[in-house]
C-alpha cells in the first residue's frame, strides 16, 4: 500500500488498467487529476478547446483501436457539454471512462450528474474516499469489458481528489468475452446446414468484437453473402466476391436479393427485420436486451460475436461440407450495376470516386451527417477493419471532425479522411487548434453548400418551400484553417481533389479541403 492523493490514485489506477490516453479541458475541481499526469509519461493528456470534443475523440479513439480512453471534464456545464458525444458513444457501443465532479455546479439541486445521464451510461458511481478509487476504476473497466461495451461514469469531489490515504492497487481486468451455449451453437449449425441461401447481416458489433476474420471464414464456408450496417462497413473487404456492401434496401435489386434468402444470420446489429417477410432470422448479440427488443427473429443467441462464430466453425463441419461458390457471379453483376455511372448522382458520384481512389486500402473514413456523408454509406467501398465510422442511430451533427481526430490519434499510421458539411464542421472547428498542437495530421473535406443542406431540401420538398433557419453565413474555410496553421485548399474539380488528397495523407500537418457544392439531389 502507498499513501496517495485521490488525484494520484485515480491516474495511477487508469495506468494500471491500461488506459494510455485521456481527453479533457482543464478546469476547477480537477486540478489534482491534471497535476497527477505531470509525472505519468505512460499516459497522454490531450487538452481540447471544448468539452464536446472530449467524448467524440474518445469515441473515435476506441472505434479505430478497440482501446478505452479516459475523459476528464469539469462538473456541471463542462460535463453537460460532453454529453452529445457521450450519447453518440452509448448508441455506437463505444466504451470510455468519464471522470467528473460530484455536484451540479455547486448548487443543491437534489440531483447528481449520475441522475441526469443514467440513460447514456452503462454504469456510474460516486467515490467517497481515495482508498476506494482502485477498486472503483477496476469495476468500471470490468463493466466496459463485459457484455456490450458502453461509457461508464465516476464522480469524485475535489476534496477526495486532494486528500491523502493509504491506497492498495489490484491487477487489471482481462477481456471478458461472452461464451455461447453449446447446445444453441449446435442448433444454429443444423439450421445453417439446412438452409439453401443464407445471408450474413453484420453490424458494428462485429468490428468491436474483432470478429472480422471469423465472419469471413463462415461466409466462405457456407457461401453466404455479407451485407452490413453503416458501422459494420469493412467487416469484410468490399472487394471480396461475397460482399454486398451497405444494407440500402431502397436499392431494389439489393432488396430483392435479400428478400429471397431463406436464412439471415444477424450478427452484432439491432436492425429490425420486420420489413423482410418469410425469411428465418437468427440474431446473435452480446447484449440480451437487443435480442429481446424486437420479435422479428426466430432464434436469439446471446454471445460475443467472435467467440460464438469461432465455436460455430468448430462444429459446422459435423453438419455440412464446405460449399462451392454459387453467388459470386450474381453479386458481381449486382455491384457492377449498383456502382455504374448511370446509377450515380452528380456531383456526388464523381467526388466520391475521387475520395475512394485517393485513399489507401487501410484508410479510415469518418462520415458526417451531410449529403456526401450519407452518399458514402452506399457508394464508398471499404477495404479494411475499422475503416468506416458513422454517427450510428443517434445521428449527431458535428461529430465527424473530433471523431476523426480521435481515430487518427489512435492509429497515426493509417490515413484518416473526414467527410463533413459546412454546418457540421463549425460545431467543432476550434479543434483545429488541437490537431495542430498534437500533430494529428488527418484530412477533413468540407462540402460547402452554405446551408444545413439536408434540412433545406426537406423544407423545400415537404413543407411547401418554407425555408427557415437553414441558409448559413459561413467564414472563408480556407482562411479559417490557414489561420490555425493547417494546409488548406479549395476545389470543385474531381481530378484536382484526388491529387490534393493523395498528397495530403503523407503530410505532417492536418489538411482542410473546401469543396463548394450547390444543392444536391435528395434521392437514393
Amino acid at each position: 500500500m502507498v499513501k496517495l492523493t485521490g488525484g494520484e490514485a485515480l491516474v495511477r489506477s487508469m495506468e494500471t488498467e491500461g488506459i494510455d490516453t485521456v481527453f479533457g479541458v482543464p478546469g476547477n475541481g480537477q486540478y489534482e487529476i491534471v497535476d497527477s499526469f505531470w509525472n505519468k509519461k505512460e499516459i497522454r493528456y490531450i487538452s481540447l478547446r471544448h468539452e464536446q470534443a472530449s467524448t467524440y475523440m474518445a469515441d473515435g479513439f476506441f472505434r479505430a483501436s478497440n482501446k478505452i480512453a479516459g475523459v476528464v471534464v469539469v462538473e456541471g456545464p463542462g460535463f453537460f457539454n460532453a454529453t452529445g458525444g457521450l450519447a453518440t458513444a452509448y448508441d455506437a457501443s463505444s466504451p470510455m471512462l468519464i471522470i467528473t465532479g460530484t455536484s451540479l455546479y455547486g448548487h443543491d439541486s437534489g440531483k447528481t450528474n449520475i441522475d441526469w445521464v443514467k440513460a447514456m451510461t452503462k454504469w456510474a458511481t460516486i467515490v467517497d474516499r481515495p482508498a476506494q478509487i482502485p477498486e472503483t476504476v477496476h469495476e468500471a473497466i470490468r463493466q466496459m469489458k463485459t457484455g456490450r461495451p458502453r461509457p461508464v461514469l465516476i464522480q469524485v469531489s475535489q476534496s477526495v481528489l486532494a486528500s491523502k490515504e493509504e491506497v492498495k492497487f489490484i491487477d487489471p481486468v482481462d477481456n471478458l468475452p461472452s461464451y455461447p451455449d453449446k447446445d444453441q451453437i449446435k442448433k444454429l449449425a443444423k439450421i445453417i446446414a439446412g438452409s439453401q441461401s443464407p445471408l450474413i447481416w453484420a453490424g458494428g458489433g462485429v468490428n468491436i468484437s474483432n470478429a472480422n476474420e471469423s465472419i469471413l471464414n463462415l461466409s466462405e464456408f457456407i457461401q453466404a453473402p455479407v451485407v452490413t450496417t453503416a458501422n459494420g462497413k469493412g467487416v469484410i473487404s468490399d472487394r471480396h466476391p461475397l460482399s454486398l456492401g451497405f444494407s440500402e434496401l431502397r436499392y431494389e435489386p439489393l432488396a430483392e436479393m435479400i428478400n429471397h434468402r431463406d436464412l439471415i444470420l444477424a450478427v452484432g446489429t439491432r436492425t429490425n427485420f420486420s420489413q423482410i417477410d418469410g425469411t428465418k432470422v437468427v440474431r446473435l448479440d452480446v447484449d440480451p436486451i437487443e435480442i429481446n427488443r424486437h420479435n422479428h427473429h426466430d432464434i436469439g443467441l446471446h454471445g460475443d460475436a467472435k467467440t460464438t462464430i469461432d465455436s460455430l466453425m468448430e462444429v459446422l463441419p459435423d453438419f455440412m461440407e464446405r460449399r462451392d461458390s454459387v453467388e459470386h457471379r450474381r453479386i458481381a453483376e449486382l455491384q457492377r450495376e449498383r456502382f455504374s455511372k448511370e446509377n450515380q448522382l452528380e456531383p456526388q458520384g464523381g467526388l466520391m470516386h475521387a475520395l475512394r481512389e485517393s485513399l489507401p486500402d487501410e484508410g479510415i473514413v469518418v462520415q458526417g451527417m451531410n449529403q456526401m456523408g450519407y452518399y458514402s454509406r452506399n457508394y464508398m467501398p471499404i477495404y479494411s477493419h475499422h475503416g468506416y465510422m458513422s454517427a450510428s442511430h443517434f445521428g449527431t451533427l458535428g461529430h465527424a471532425f473530433p471523431v476523426g481526430l480521435g481515430a487518427k490519434l489512435a492509429k497515426p499510421e493509417r490515413p484518416v479522411v473526414v467527410i463533413s458539411g459546412d454546418g457540421g464542421f463549425l460545431y467543432n472547428s476550434q479543434e483545429i487548434s488541437t490537431a495542430i498542437k498534437y500533430g494529428i495530421n488527418l484530412v477533413v473535406v468540407v462540402f460547402n453548400d452554405n446551408a444545413y443542406g439536408n434540412v433545406l431540401r426537406a423544407q423545400k420538398d415537404d413543407y411547401s418551400g418554407h425555408v427557415i433557419g437553414t441558409k448559413l453565413s459561413n467564414p472563408d474555410f480556407v482562411q479559417l484553417g490557414k489561420s490555425y496553421g493547417m494546409r488548406t485548399y479549395r476545389t470543385d474539380n474531381k481530378e484536382q481533389l484526388k491529387k490534393i488528397l493523395e498528397e495530403s495523407y503523407s503530410e505532417e500537418l492536418p489538411t482542410l479541403i473546401e469543396v463548394p457544392v450547390g444543392e444536391m439531389e435528395r434521392v437514393y
